[in-house]
């Protein structure tokens, strides 16, 4: 693989963490369904190439939500669009909704704003991470947490290969794929799966998530040895 096609493939990297990072982050937009529709196909043939049954069962759910969303129109598609709506605010706009910030699934008593909320705004400051949002969620929302991946994957697309700066910045995503991300995201799974009006999209997209997370750090896990054997 050439440097030009890897830094074609960290883009692609970051716009992937990044959209779905505006999906958790945001109400359902128009922009969101333009977005999904520009990636859910390279996405797909991805998942076909790779032995991951979460990625494969989540891109099967969010091709058919799409393919739904295609075909209707006028009060349908309205209707269609409100209930999703619905379904965004029962899941993670209620008092008794679903939490999507590690603290929560990492702390011993279950709430927010603890140590992974203080490590994550650590690290965000120490590499230069900002972002502006208009409501205020915790720092290790799993939005942010995916924009700081979309971030990284930005630097590695811009930085020399295997320069000191670029395996640092190697080295770092690959760490807060495990500390953090990885970490947590199971447990968000496991309550989605308690609320139907999960089943047809955020349940797919988190099944998506975790199993490219997965895929995405055997990715960068590979390209970090391969700079560590040709320096041997």
């Amino acid at each position: 693989m050439s440097e030009i096609e890897l830094n074609s493939i960290h883009a692609g990297r970051e716009i992937v963490y990044s959209s779905f990072a505006d999906i958790f982050l945001f109400q359902p937009t128009e922009k969101q369904y333009d977005i999904l529709k520009e990636i859910i196909p390279p996405l797909t043939e991805m998942s076909s190439s790779a032995d991951n049954v979460l990625m494969s069962e989540g891109v099967e759910y969010l091709n058919k939500f799409l393919t739904l969303l295609d075909t209707l129109t006028g009060d349908q598609l309205d209707e269609f669009k409100l209930n999703h709506l619905r379904k965004y605010t029962r899941l993670f706009c209620l008092n008794d909704d679903i939490p999507i910030a590690e603290s929560y699934y990492t702390s011993t008593d279950k709430l927010m704003m603890q140590d992974s909320r203080d490590n994550v705004l650590k690290l965000y400051k120490e590499n230069g991470f900002e972002y502006q949002l208009e409501s205020n969620e915790p720092e290790d929302h799993i939005g942010i947490e995916l924009l700081f991946l979309s971030y990284l994957s930005n630097k590695l697309a811009t930085k020399e290969f295997a320069s000191d700066e670029y395996n640092k910045i190697l080295e770092l995503h690959i760490e807060f794929l495990n500390i953090h991300v990885l970490s947590w995201i199971h447990g968000v799974l496991d309550k989605l799966k308690e609320f139907k009006e999960s089943s047809d999209f955020y349940l797919p997209i988190i099944k998506f998530i975790l199993g490219y997370a997965i895929e995405d750090r055997a990715f960068l896990e590979d390209i970090l040895k391969q700079i560590k054997d040709n320096r041997n």
